[in-house]
């Protein structure tokens, strides 16, 4: 979604980068606001849970962005999206935790190592991504890329 939906947003709906950016905010403050109510929910009904129902929103969430038709409704659907982010991650980072439950030091490593995991993703998937989307397929490229994820 980080090279789809600013795409989208230029391209479809003329959005400024101050529209832009305040859709990437409205975000941010979903997933913060969502992270403590997604702990408890990983902690009540169990990681697997938090982890597919976080994941599945996410990708059913990302479906609608090629389909929006009003700059308005991307907002709306990113505020859902991050805030799956959260249920997914909170589902996530007690596997990585537990890797090393004996040792907190070690633990310290592990859930550093699972930031760093994800920040590899978004340093070799976006300009991969972003590139798809940008190609001579043009939008339609993102669509599918959407559409697989």
């Amino acid at each position: 979604s980080q090279n789809i939906v600013p795409m989208l947003c230029i391209e479809h709906f003329h959005m400024t980068t101050f529209q832009l950016a305040m859709i990437y905010t409205a975000g941010s403050g979903a997933t913060f606001l969502a992270s403590q109510p997604s702990a408890m929910i990983a902690d009540k009904y169990g990681r697997k849970v938090a982890v597919v129902s976080g994941m599945s929103v996410m990708a059913a969430t990302a479906c609608t962005f090629p389909f929006l038709r009003a700059s308005w409704l991307v907002n709306v659907a990113y505020v859902p999206y991050s805030v799956a982010i959260s249920l997914a991650m909170a589902g996530f980072t007690p596997y990585f935790a537990d890797l090393y439950d004996y040792d907190a030091h070690a633990r310290s490593h592990s859930l550093a190592l699972q930031r760093n995991v994800l920040d590899l993703g978004e340093i070799v998937g976006s300009p991969l991504l972003g590139a798809l989307a940008a190609s001579h397929f043009g939008f339609a490229c993102g669509l599918h890329s959407t559409l697989l994820l």
